[in-house]
């Protein structure tokens, strides 16, 4: 088994193991990626704060340097012909994406109670406020 074989293995698997190591973003309902899905956020944000969606975006860039670095450290184990732990790379691959998720609701959160700033009818989703 060559090098580049053994890198196309490891990186671009087959239909198994659920396409973990397959590099494809992340969809959300209705074919929306995340980072579509925070540039229409910072779309609905007043002036003053678009730099928590900002924020929200290098924070994604930096868990997507994160799994890249990771891609290329599993492709280095599979020169040396180390085979990866499918639990431990779809647990990586699961978790990361939790944590984006988790980042989105929040910002769609602080969006929301920014929107209804002001509004006594509106029940807020931080109790401390948004300032």
């Amino acid at each position: 088994m060559g090098f580049s074989s053994i890198l196309l293995k490891y990186l671009i698997p087959l239909k198994r193991n659920n396409n973990l190591y397959k590099k494809v973003p992340i969809m959300m309902s209705g074919g929306e990626t995340m980072h579509n899905r925070i540039e229409k956020i910072k779309d609905q944000l007043p002036e003053g704060y678009k730099d928590i969606a900002v924020l929200a975006r290098h924070i994604f860039d930096a868990f997507d340097k994160l799994v890249g670095e990771h891609r290329r450290l599993i492709a280095i184990k599979a020169t040396a012909r180390i085979k990866p732990n499918p639990d431990e790379e779809r647990t990586f691959f699961e978790t990361i994406n939790q944590v984006k998720m988790i980042i989105l609701d929040e910002l769609e959160k602080t969006t929301q109670d920014i929107e209804h700033k002001g509004d006594k009818n509106w029940d807020k989703n931080y109790r401390d406020g948004i300032e």
